[in-house]
């Protein structure tokens, strides 16, 4: 048998949750994010015609870690065959975004944006301080091995680097830049292995 109080905590509990239940309904009547008239106002492109034979590339997806000149040389390299076409440019850049990236694009004006243009300039300015800067050989002289790297890591990272560097790099000038990148006494046992390849 139920205690009369028990019967007044439930229906204290329904009532909360009712409250809350209509609030939520409130909120979404407001937003009305399903009438296209209000997802028009808020979509970058609306309106936008997709080619029938269009087929949705798989993206590499941007994080905001990578350098954004090539995030767009993918975006370009993978829309070849729309790349005069701004709108569709635009829609699809989405799906090569992903994480803090795409919530950023999400929160783009839409009046800002009308152009393809207009998105690849809100997109560098975003993301300008990951843009790669061109390493010349004082960076690669300057590079040091950290003390938790492999040896083989460390030499990957450094090559990496380096074929980043212009003008190229010889093979023999890239072996001696990299050996004096360490002190003793890893120098010494370098320099033995000289005549091998990089």
């Amino acid at each position: 048998m139920e205690r009369p109080s028990d019967n007044r905590c439930t229906s204290l509990i329904n009532h909360d949750n009712l409250s809350a239940l209509e609030e939520r309904l409130r909120l979404v009547k407001e937003n009305d994010w399903y009438n296209p008239i209000r997802a028009a106002e808020i979509c970058l492109v609306p309106n936008i015609v997709v080619l029938k034979d269009f087929k949705v590339p798989d993206f590499v997806k941007y994080t905001g870690l990578e350098c954004p000149n090539t995030h767009l040389r993918l975006h370009y390299n993978k829309m070849a065959k729309v790349i005069h076409n701004d709108k569709m440019l635009i829609y699809f850049f989405q799906n090569s975004l992903t994480r803090s990236v795409l919530s950023w694009h999400m929160k783009l004006d839409n009046t800002r944006i009308k152009k393809w243009k207009d998105l690849t300039d809100a997109f560098l300015k975003q993301y300008k301080f990951n843009l790669e800067t061109t390493f010349d050989r004082t960076n690669l002289i300057a590079m040091e091995k950290g003390n938790q790297e492999s040896m083989r890591v460390y030499a990957q990272r450094w090559q990496y680097k380096a074929t980043h560097v212009q003008p190229l790099l010889i093979e023999t000038e890239m072996m001696m830049l990299f050996t004096n990148t360490f002190q003793s006494p890893y120098y010494e046992h370098l320099m033995g292995s000289l005549a091998q390849y990089f």
